[in-house]
């Protein structure tokens, strides 16, 4: 939106994200979906993602998520992750010229600091800021 619409965004707040994905980083994410498809009610599947997202500790963001269980579509979660972690965002970034604000959980393992710095580097006006003691949920954990 950002880049086809720039005269209505002011500044971005990027928080936990990944611009692309390297091979090996794109086979494992696809990995952790793919336990969608186990016949255990997405237990597999959650358990290591909120390990993953450093979050498996926080009894409220826990909770939650095993409630969503009951909601999702395993298929469409696959699809809709499989088409994001094969978009290469990084030719489009530097027609952004907004601010942008780029946060980070430290203990975040799902999306490695290398992705969300690779915004850092891409984008012209930025701040980035990591939170201590905080996962991929940082809005929620602090």
């Amino acid at each position: 939106f950002a880049i086809q619409y720039p005269d209505f965004v002011s500044s971005l707040i990027i928080v936990n994200a990944f611009p692309y994905l390297e091979p090996e980083d794109r086979k494992k994410r696809l990995e952790v979906y793919d336990l969608l498809s186990l016949h255990d009610n997405g237990k597999t599947w959650a358990d290591t993602l909120l390990k993953a997202m450093g979050v498996a500790n926080n009894e409220v963001i826990v909770r939650g998520f095993y409630q969503s269980l009951q909601f999702i579509n395993p298929v469409h979660i696959q699809r809709l992750f499989a088409e994001l972690v094969d978009y290469d965002q990084r030719p489009f970034l530097s027609n952004i010229s907004c601010s942008a604000l780029i946060i980070r959980g430290e203990n975040d393992d799902f999306v490695p600091e290398k992705y969300v710095r690779e915004f850092e580097r891409r984008l012209k006006n930025t701040t980035f800021i990591e939170f201590k003691n905080s996962g991929h949920l940082p809005y929620l954990e602090q």
